[in-house]
């Protein structure tokens, strides 16, 4: 008996160690945002992303720390090709989304985006997923939409602990994974950017006529970082 709970005890000491108890990050959960969150989303302050949250988006095993679909970053500057199912975009001026003409089938028919969530989320998880979500609706005609049985593509929130932020370029086909590190990626900002490149965005900072509209000023760039913009 006395075993038992020193063991409950043990388990109790390692869930609030990691900041979620069973209650709070458990299976069976709903797989769709309720009401219910979108009231906590708007109740719940935006929160600001830390330098280390910022970070979980820099991913280098990833093309520019965050895109996934690409096998070798290095490819599409290098040589000017890359496989996958990209196929020649980088053989074009590099801009900075699908463009309807050329990928027509990577974008989203009328701008809706099915989705699933991982059920195992927190409550808070939820909320700023809430919050991305109203962003795109009250400022675009971007509809994020419960997948139903019709649905053939749609996206699928899920968490991870160790590989940060990430997600696929535009209508990819099927389940396509929006990958979000617990602690790291759940702030609307980050969320809303990782949804961006779902829709079919890559990085303003990495089109090819950037230096024609903005001045980039070095000593404005965070420590560490130049890599990224320069």
């Amino acid at each position: 008996m006395c075993l038992v709970l020193l063991l409950t005890a043990l388990v109790s000491v390692l869930e609030s160690a990691n900041g979620v108890t069973l209650d709070q990050r458990h299976e069976g959960g709903r797989k769709y945002l309720t009401p219910e969150d979108f009231i906590l989303a708007a109740r719940t302050p935006v929160k600001r992303p830390t330098d280390e949250e910022i970070d979980a988006i820099q991913n280098a095993q990833l093309f520019e720390g965050d895109i996934e679909g690409v096998e070798n970053a290095d490819m599409a500057f290098m040589h000017d090709h890359i496989n996958g199912y990209f196929g020649d975009i980088f053989r074009l001026p590099y801009h900075s989304s699908l463009n309807l003409a050329v990928y027509p089938d990577k974008l989203w028919p009328d701008g809706i985006i099915p989705y699933v969530i991982e059920e195992s989320m927190t409550n808070e998880e939820r909320a700023a997923i809430a919050q991305a979500f109203d962003e795109y609706k009250h400022k675009t005609c971007i509809r994020f939409v419960p997948k139903s049985n019709g649905h053939d593509d749609y996206i699928f929130l899920k968490t991870n602990r160790a590989f940060g932020c990430s997600s696929y370029v535009g209508r990819s086909g099927g389940n396509q994974t929006v990958s979000l590190e617990i602690g790291k990626c759940f702030t609307k900002g980050i969320i809303a950017h990782e949804l961006m490149h779902a829709l079919g965005f890559f990085h303003e900072h990495s089109r090819t006529d950037r230096d024609d509209f903005v001045e980039i000023r070095e000593e404005n760039i965070r420590p560490g970082k130049s890599f990224i913009i320069i």
